[in-house]
């Protein structure tokens, strides 16, 4: 189970993502879905979107597979 801690741009909530046991490709495509999302903040905010940016996504990936950025995959 890989678990990520990051915090939202906007209120400066710290948000735990749980990748499970997903592969890379599998995570990107979650979050993708996820980032299209009208949903809550854990900070008490409603969007209607734009989780990508906001969670710093990229980051959390890079957190969560460090493997496949060292590697250049």
């Amino acid at each position: 189970m890989t678990m990520v801690t990051t915090t939202c741009s906007l209120c400066r909530t710290d948000v735990t993502l749980d990748f499970e046991n997903l592969s890379h490709d599998e995570a990107v495509e979650r979050l993708r879905k996820l980032d299209k999302k009208a949903m809550e903040c854990p900070g008490m905010h409603v969007e209607m979107g734009g989780w990508y940016k906001r969670w710093k996504l990229d980051e959390a990936l890079r957190a969560a597979y460090p493997d496949h950025y060292t590697n250049g995959a």
